[in-house]
């Protein structure tokens, strides 16, 4: 298979994680751990294997340089992958901690990973912003797992002087996670070879 056509079904698999992702929120709306159904279990268990032919992709266009780097963060994300699902398909969430760190490092860790990889190298012909924008999103939702489990890792029940930090963390993480995979996404597709 040529660069171009990994590059090519990495961006797309970048824009297929975030429709499983809305599909999941259009429809099921989970706001509470102990209420997850079977739909959204599915919907997030796809979308986080949408990730697996991303970081491949990131993994070919990062070659030139800091192997082992790069090859931390394929393994990071494939590990990442295989805990998530596990954690909802058979765990069903349970220990929340489990499912926390799973959901961080499946979503946050690899712009975090490949943003640093990204800095590194802007040969590549991806932007140092982007890179930016992924480390910040991944140590956003590092601290914010910090802040989960010193509440007890229940995000529904989390004591009340801890709820706007996580929340913020939260969105502040989601957002730039969005931003940094909609780019690279679109970089992706757009990328020659």
């Amino acid at each position: 298979m040529s660069t171009k056509n990994i590059f090519r079904i990495g961006g797309i698999a970048a824009f297929l994680g975030l429709g499983f992702t809305l599909a999941d929120f259009l429809t099921t709306g989970v706001v509470s751990p102990d209420e997850v159904p079977m739909l959204s279990k599915l919907l997030n268990s796809a979308s986080a294997l949408t990730i697996l032919p991303l970081a491949y992709a990131l993994y070919q266009l990062y070659r030139e340089k800091e192997s082992t780097l790069r090859m931390t963060a394929l393994v990071e994300a494939i590990l990442a992958v295989f805990l998530f699902v596990v954690c909802m398909l058979f765990l069903n969430l349970q220990p929340l901690n489990l499912y926390n760190f799973a959901f961080m490092a499946v979503y946050y860790l690899p712009p975090l990973l490949f943003g640093l990889l990204g800095y590194k190298q802007p040969q590549t012909g991806m932007p140092r912003a982007l890179s930016v924008i992924g480390m910040l999103a991944g140590v956003a939702a590092l601290i914010r797992f910090a802040v989960l489990t010193a509440g007890g890792g229940d995000w529904a029940n989390l004591p009340e002087s801890l709820v706007p930090v996580a929340f913020i963390l939260y969105l502040t993480a989601t957002a730039l996670a969005l931003i940094w995979l909609v780019w690279t996404g679109i970089l992706l597709l757009r990328r020659k070879a």
